[in-house]
């Protein structure tokens, strides 16, 4: 534990001294008047970012270059609006591939985003929260393992100017952008306008991959996306905020209530009317709007939301939030994905019903779309995250052509996740990867 601590001061004193402009501070994220007339996917601007790319703000990757774009895209009500997504380029590297990597930000915060959270630097840390933008850095070691096959990653604000969390109508148009945006970089990336497609998201990044996967064929039809790979879905938000209340992760409930409300008017208006009159606790649910998950885990971990609203179940019960919620459930945002997708699931995930996800898969496969389907027999929600990681990569891999997909080993696993990252994820996860490498 003391460890782990030092760790976390290190990392507030690194970016105490750095003093990283956060995106709700930087006019680069402010796109320039006009662009609402501009076609989705148009590159606004563009520039390297401010600070090297490192994992946990401490482990710098090594990268040929790196790129932020700004670029417009379309909110949940048609309307334009514009975000900004990361590529990094690695060394060596196969230009004629593109993996879209979606970040699980679970937050309110637009200063919690991948394009600033992943900058050596970047932190929403305080003394009072030591764990600032912890969550989404962790992310970075997964596609560090993407990096090192010589893929480049492309990690787009999938949630907007506003950190619209849960809004995956607008989370999946703002994927499907980010890499009409990256194929329209070739003058000053060298990517290959041409080059082979595939995505990947884990949790809440599975939400907005899914839902790039569902409106693909409706949005972006050009686009040629060989795959698509999603860990531990959400099918479903009213169960999963139902499901989590009371348990280590009951933080993501106030995420996802301040996130829809960044997107939702009405969503804001009812939320606001539902708290609960003592000022300490109005005042402590709040504060979640403008914190990072890992923060909000924290603060609310095995805490009944109930007590922050009246009556205490307005947010399963309202009329409202539950229209709300069924618009942005997975199998309602567009169509039966025509994109061959991986889907990985644990039988005992604490977040989401595995029965949702085998009904969601089900429905995929009814409608004649190509699904790989696992269902994972041990470990729950956040261990799948990384021990379900190379399966997903070897998919992937294959999907483009890079590696020869055959039956999953360890060795083969562990060589393409890599010993060093591997040591690095096994402490993170607090655990040894051992026989689960392979699934």
């Amino acid at each position: 534990m003391a460890s782990i601590k030092q760790t976390l001061l290190l990392l507030l004193a690194t970016t105490s001294a750095l003093h990283t402009t956060r995106p709700s501070e930087d006019p680069f994220y402010i796109p320039p008047p006009g662009y609402e007339s501009t076609p989705p996917g148009t590159i606004l601007t563009h520039r390297e970012p401010p600070h090297p790319i490192a994992a946990l703000n401490l482990l710098p990757i090594k990268l040929h270059n790196a790129y932020q774009i700004l670029y417009r895209t379309t909110d949940s009500f048609d309307n334009p609006t514009a975000t900004v997504t990361t590529l990094l380029i690695p060394h060596s590297a196969n230009l004629s591939t593109l993996l879209s990597f979606q970040v699980a930000q679970d937050s309110a915060s637009i200063d919690c985003a991948p394009s600033y959270a992943f900058q050596f630097g970047a932190s929403t840390a305080t003394p009072a929260n030591l764990l600032g933008t912890l969550i989404s850095q962790n992310q970075l070691l997964l596609i560090t393992a993407a990096l090192r096959n010589n893929w480049p990653v492309l990690v787009p604000d999938f949630q907007g100017p506003q950190a619209a969390y849960l809004a995956n109508k607008l989370a999946g148009r703002a994927v499907l952008d980010s890499l009409r945006a990256a194929l329209a970089s070739h003058t000053f990336t060298d990517l290959s306008p041409t080059a082979a497609l595939t995505m990947w998201g884990y949790s809440g990044g599975s939400l907005a991959t899914a839902s790039a996967a569902e409106q693909h064929p409706i949005y972006a039809p050009e686009l040629r996306i060989l795959g698509a790979a999603l860990g531990g879905t959400v099918p479903n938000i009213h169960t999963a905020l139902s499901q989590i209340n009371g348990t280590h992760s009951a933080g993501l409930i106030p995420s996802g209530l301040w996130g829809l409300a960044n997107e939702y008017p009405a969503v804001n208006t009812t939320l606001t009317t539902h708290l609960a009159s003592s000022r300490r606790l109005r005042r402590k649910f709040t504060k979640a709007r403008g914190q990072c998950c890992g923060a909000n885990i924290a603060r609310f971990t095995h805490r009944d939301i109930s007590r922050y609203l009246e009556p205490g179940d307005a947010y399963l019960t309202d009329g409202v939030l539950r229209d709300v919620y069924a618009a942005n459930a997975l199998g309602r945002l567009g169509t039966v994905p025509t994109v061959p997708l991986f889907v990985y699931k644990s039988v005992t995930d604490e977040i989401s019903p595995v029965e949702e996800t085998d009904e969601l898969v089900s429905w995929y496969c009814a409608g004649g779309a190509r699904v790989e389907y696992r269902r994972v027999l041990v470990g729950g929600h956040g261990p799948l995250a990384v021990k379900g990681a190379p399966s997903a990569l070897l998919w992937l891999g294959g999907r483009m052509g890079t590696t020869t997909l055959t039956a999953l080993a360890d060795v083969k696993a562990g060589k393409l996740l890599g010993d060093v990252l591997r040591g690095k994820l096994e402490k993170v996860l607090g655990e040894p990867l051992g026989g689960w490498i392979g699934l």
